[in-house]
């Protein structure tokens, strides 16, 4: 692996090992993994290293064994299974995106929680458009009531399923986290807008 390139390695987080993909990236040839490493700015340097092969099924043993990446390692704490993207600031995590991708990790969970968080404060716009179609719709304050909050409901169902779908690389991020917004505006603006057009 030491020869390979370093877009072919990929962090198991907290586990400290690293798999070596094949050149199609549909199979692993080899996962090293080690008790401790130190981050060098053009190497990790692995130490009590265990090197696994599955084609084979075998196991090798070193004391020391050396990969080439350049990747700090606190971008992968940052990401870990202890910290929950969504807590991370927008800024961090698009830096940790960025850093994580040019190293060849699989980054389609963080970019849908990239665009999930911007989604979700512009939620609050997309409502006010809501709010204010069931309002121009029906004056009854219990029927816009039970209407709004059933658009809600359906809203947060569509925003949890399109995230999901993202996370798990089925939807590409930006749809999975701004598909409920879309429809949501879709539906206030179809209101919306021939209310506009008849005041002219």
């Amino acid at each position: 692996m030491g020869t390979g390139s370093s877009r072919s390695v990929r962090l198991i987080p907290r586990r400290t090992a690293q798999a070596e993909l094949s050149d199609d990236g549909l199979s692993i040839k080899r996962i090293v993994q080690a008790s401790t490493f130190t981050a060098e700015p053009n190497h990790w340097a692995l130490q009590d290293v265990r090197v696994y092969t599955p084609d084979t099924f075998t196991q090798e043993q070193e004391p020391d064994f050396v990969l080439p990446l350049r990747q700090d390692p606190e971008t992968f704490r940052l990401v870990s299974t202890g910290t929950k993207p969504q807590q991370l600031p927008l800024w961090q995590l698009g830096d940790a995106i960025s850093q994580l991708k040019s190293s060849g990790s699989n980054v389609e969970a963080l970019r849908t929680a990239w665009h999930a968080k911007l989604a979700y404060a512009a939620s609050i716009l997309v409502m006010a458009f809501v709010a204010t179609a069931i309002v121009s719709w029906k004056d009854n304050i219990y029927i816009a009531v039970t209407v709004a909050l059933l658009c809600t409901f359906l809203y947060f169902a569509v925003y949890t399923l399109g995230t999901t779908l993202g996370q798990r690389g089925i939807l590409h991020p930006f749809l999975a986290a701004w598909t409920a917004n879309l429809i949501a505006l879709f539906f206030a603006f179809w209101r919306l807008i021939p209310l506009l057009l008849r005041r002219e």
